[in-house]
């Protein structure tokens, strides 16, 4: 028996559930509201046999791993710890030696004691600027005390005599980040009259620092190198205290500057944390998610260089660059997108950032969360300002800048959404962009012969994976018979497979229309808008002689739908592990491989027996 098998017999998922859920038994499962999503009907069950849990409202199923991961915002690998720690079980640790976990101790060690001699500089009197400063940015001592900051004088070697009179060597702390080694041999302070702000990891270890230049001086901020255990691209400043107030609040804030962080907390919002300068990277996002799906970015409209994003295509291209894209705003749509969470903009009231906002005018700060607006339509309301719509040109530009941000909207409802407000915006007609949307054109007639002449960003291809065309293939085919949705029930009740519901579908446009088509849902205007575009193209189905090939069709394309679905979470599950965030993700990979298995079979089975039955 493997340590995750001997945890999961030792472990009573209801025990666990228990002390987030009120349950109650119904025969031989246990039911509650859902955890994960709000609803007044009871659709959370748990299976205390197979030791596992589904809702049948928003599709969270898993085990009891799985249940701590998305309650608690925890890594597989934490999961692992506290359930092993409750049911006794000792882990023992195949990935790391002795000797490597003693090292980086003596790192986290190492960064400790000096932001222990920082936090002796800053209140004694050479510190006395940086206390300064402190006043005039209406930090208190309280915060100050609770983040730890400190200050590192102007010396070359004053908290390396420091440190080495601790017992630590010049490689140790060069490798920490604290000195930088010279040329001629030796080395020097990396931080000299700057203020000192800890970074911690979500453990609360310190593992680098942010410092403020005090004075005159560049950078005017300056981070820790990356280390054996800093990364600025993977951490998020105030982690270690906005974790929690995350999950409770379901949101995080991302602001740009440490500041932003600290005056946040200090005015009492502490779902608050920073992207160290960086972007914010798919890495932030898929941490994030583990404990938010939404997402709030506090940006002045100038700032993560949104505006200098959109302003620049043009320039660049005329510069003859080859294959210019935006970076920032439609990578951060792109994310958005791909990894199913919702992201919004907060704007800041003009000439002020968040800090500014803490600090001076805190009572503002619940009307401007409240006035947050999805990032795709704060990226359109921007090309608004970027280009003059009472022209032509400027509305020719702006409709091809919102074209190019609108392919990376995946979700045909929400695409369909922002195509509307761009044709509002532009005043054209909505099916004109349409068509720009998915039209390939030929790609020698978009070059242009003269740089001289205006340069546009030209959409490009949106491209449809195999699983949505299968998801429309499906909805059409039902569409053209609401029947065979019953039919098709009775198919797969006789193989004994799954039902078809909408967690089949991976598109939220596909699941609304599927609910629609099925009574469990409302037919808005876009639901009934993409019904009728994909009843309008069904021209494009193959013919069916007969109705009994339509439930065959249905069928295999559904457990071909369900086949790719099971190989994009294998391949998903084999970046995780490839990227370092825990080995142990092996147990799902598992699981799925077997449930990977019995879907293929039955797939070859049901293509055996109709080849069987067109033979006879």
């Amino acid at each position: 028996m493997s340590v995750i098998d001997e945890i999961k017999a030792r472990t009573d998922i209801v025990d666990i559930v228990s002390q987030y859920v009120q349950l109650k038994k119904a025969g031989k499962v246990y039911k509650g509201l859902c955890p994960f999503h709000s609803e007044k009907t009871p659709s959370f069950v748990v299976y205390p046999d197979e030791g596992r849990f589904h809702c049948f409202g928003c599709g969270a199923d898993g085990d009891v791993f799985t249940f701590l991961e998305q309650k608690e915002g925890m890594s597989f690998g934490e999961a692992l710890r506290v359930l092993a720690h409750k049911a006794g079980v000792e882990l023992p640790d195949r990935r790391v030696s002795q000797e490597e976990k003693d090292a980086r101790e003596r790192v986290y060690s190492l960064l400790s004691a000096a932001a222990g001699w920082y936090r002796t500089q800053l209140a004694d009197k050479v510190g006395a600027g940086a206390r300064e400063y402190l006043v005039r940015r209406g930090i208190t001592p309280e915060t100050s005390e609770l983040f730890q900051l400190g200050f590192a004088p102007d010396s070359w070697d004053a908290c390396q005599r420091h440190l080495k009179g601790l017992g630590y060597t010049e490689e140790e702390i060069i490798s920490a980040g604290l000195a930088i080694p010279k040329d001629a041999g030796g080395s020097y302070d990396r931080f000299r009259g700057r203020l000192m702000i800890p970074i911690r990891d979500e453990r609360g270890r310190i593992a680098g620092f942010g410092a403020r230049v005090i004075g005159k001086g560049e950078p005017k901020y300056l981070n820790s190198p990356q280390t054996e255990v800093f990364d600025k691209g993977k951490m998020l400043f105030g982690m270690d205290m906005a974790r929690r107030p995350i999950r409770e609040s379901d949101a995080v804030v991302v602001v740009e500057g440490y500041m932003d962080v600290i005056s946040a907390v200090q005015r009492g919002v502490r779902n608050v944390v920073a992207s160290m300068g960086t972007a914010l990277t798919e890495h932030h996002i898929r941490y994030l998610k583990r404990l938010t799906r939404n997402i709030y970015l506090a940006l002045d409209p100038d700032a993560a260089g949104i505006r200098a994003t959109l302003r620049g295509l043009d320039v660049a291209r005329e510069a003859g660059e080859e294959n210019v894209v935006p970076v920032a705003l439609p990578g951060m749509i792109r994310y958005k997108s791909s990894l199913d969470v919702s992201l919004y903009v907060i704007p800041m009231p003009e000439g002020l950032d968040p800090d500014d906002v803490f600090r001076e005018k805190p009572e503002l700060w619940p009307e401007l969360f409240a006035s947050a607006v999805p990032l795709v339509e704060f990226a359109l309301r921007l090309l608004a300002e970027e280009y003059d719509l009472t022209t032509p040109e400027g509305k020719s530009r702006a409709a091809k800048q919102g074209i190019s941000l609108l392919k990376n909207v995946y979700d045909d409802v929400e695409r369909s959404h922002y195509v509307q407000m761009l044709a509002r915006m532009v005043q054209v007609d909505p099916r004109i962009l349409e068509r720009q949307l998915w039209d390939v054109g030929d790609e020698k007639s978009t070059r242009r012969r003269n740089k001289k002449d205006p340069i546009f960003v030209e959409p490009q291809k949106l491209v449809i994976s195999p699983a949505m065309d299968m998801e429309r293939r499906i909805l059409q085919r039902f569409i053209e018979d609401e029947g065979r949705v019953e039919m098709l029930m009775e198919e797969l009740a006789k193989a004994d497979m799954e039902p078809i519901s909408e967690l089949d579908f991976g598109s939220e446009a596909h699941r609304q229309v599927f609910l629609w088509l099925t009574g469990g849902g409302n037919g808005d205007e876009t639901v009934l808008s993409l019904v009728n575009e994909m009843r309008s193209s069904m021209e494009n189905l193959p013919p069916l002689k007969l109705e009994s090939e339509a439930v065959e069709e249905l069928l295999e394309t559904l457990l071909r739908l369900r086949e790719y679905r099971l190989k994009e979470r294998l391949r998903e599950l084999e970046g995780i592990i490839q990227e370092g965030f825990s080995d142990s993700h092996s147990t799902e990979v598992l699981e799925i491989v077997a449930r990977l298995k019995s879907l293929q079979d039955a797939l070859a089975s049901y293509k055996m027996r109709s080849i069987l039955k067109r033979s006879v």
